[in-house]
């Protein structure tokens, strides 16, 4: 008999309603068992499809039952905090979104912490589960640098995709409220805007440019955006993304190596479920291979692995320290180009 793993969803907005519900309707062994919120009307609203109790914070959550998974859809400010408290209740897996956490401090405390309980860890970085791109990775590997990567990101407003992935139970409309602290500087937005939508690309490029040693410039980009070039070990980076418009969503990664030798993907945007990555990778000898689309995406293929882990003891594609390098390099980028937007000159140890 199959076993069935009571899930818990932390944080009902877009990205548990338009990612993860639709992906674990495609799976056997699960079952949502709880869904927690702070905006109680849609954490019931959201529960009501399910049949299944509502929470407004965690500690009722665990109250209701510690479900055997427990999924990290909440702000990035929580998902320390969150990820403590649910390996002390003793869930026996934790996919939390990315960032995995916000802070070197933040990273060490969960690191301890799962270490000491053995819970099983998945980052919800599609991109580096996505089929297409693992199929590409492994003829990337037999590129030779030095490497120039070029990430870049054009899309239009989130709710387009996600009205299209499932029907999007959101907040009511706040009325207007004051902001004591005015809105954010550039350096905050470029930080921000790195630990939040180009930590997607970052982990596929730190295979190639595995340490960062200067940010050369950065910028805010209207009406939300960034343009960064950085330097590291192994090469150069480009970054650039801006939303929301109304063109045609573009959402690519370029890398070029020694000679001819190059890698170019498309990936499909955040929340649309129609497919992998594709793309063509020329090898140093001239041979090019092309990345035919495949079927599924890495949201499916982020909860197999997790799924694998508890029903058969398998290892991670990505173990713990892996996943803790990921978002240290990505919290190191989104310093240094704060630096740089900020006037500073900062070289990365």
């Amino acid at each position: 008999m199959v076993k069935t793993f009571t899930v818990g969803l932390i944080g009902a907005g877009p990205v548990t309603q338009a990612i993860h519900l639709p992906t674990l309707a495609r799976l056997d062994g699960v079952r949502v068992a709880g869904v927690m919120d702070p905006d109680m009307a849609v954490a019931q609203a959201v529960a009501a499809t399910l049949d299944v109790p509502a929470a407004a914070n965690l500690d009722q959550l665990l109250q209701q039952g510690v479900p055997d998974i427990a999924v990290i859809g909440s702000p990035n400010a929580f998902h320390a905090t969150q990820i403590l408290t649910l390996v002390q209740a003793g869930v026996r897996g934790i996919l939390a979104e990315k960032p995995l956490v916000m802070t070197p401090d933040e990273a060490q405390a969960i690191t301890a912490a799962i270490e000491q309980q053995g819970t099983a860890l998945v980052v919800g970085a599609m991109h580096t589960y996505d089929p297409g791109w693992l199929e590409a990775q492994e003829l990337v590997r037999q590129l030779e640098g030095p490497f120039h990567v070029r990430s870049t990101i054009y899309l239009p407003a989130n709710a387009r995709f996600e009205d299209r992935a499932t029907n999007m139970v959101r907040p009511a409309p706040a009325g207007p409220t004051g902001s004591a602290g005015g809105p954010p500087n550039p350096a905050q937005l470029v930080h921000g805007a790195v630990m939040g939508l180009a930590i997607h690309a970052l982990p596929l490029i730190r295979g190639l440019i595995p340490a960062w040693e200067r940010v050369e410039h950065a910028a805010a980009l209207a009406p939300w955006g960034y343009n960064m070039t950085a330097t590291g070990r192994g090469g150069t980076v480009e970054l650039l993304a801006r939303m929301p418009g109304t063109w045609r969503p573009d959402w690519q990664l370029g890398i070029w190596g020694a000679g001819t030798s190059q890698a170019a993907l498309n990936f499909p945007p955040s929340y649309v479920h129609n497919g992998s990555a594709w793309g063509q990778v020329t090898l140093p000898d001239g041979a090019t291979k092309a990345i035919a689309p495949h079927l599924t995406n890495g949201y499916v293929a982020e909860w197999q692995d997790l799924l694998a882990q508890l029903t058969e003891g398998a290892a991670p594609r990505y173990p713990l320290v892996h996943v803790i390098d990921d978002v240290l390099y990505a919290i190191e980028l989104a310093g240094l180009a704060a630096a740089a937007i900020a006037g500073e000159s900062e070289v990365a140890r």
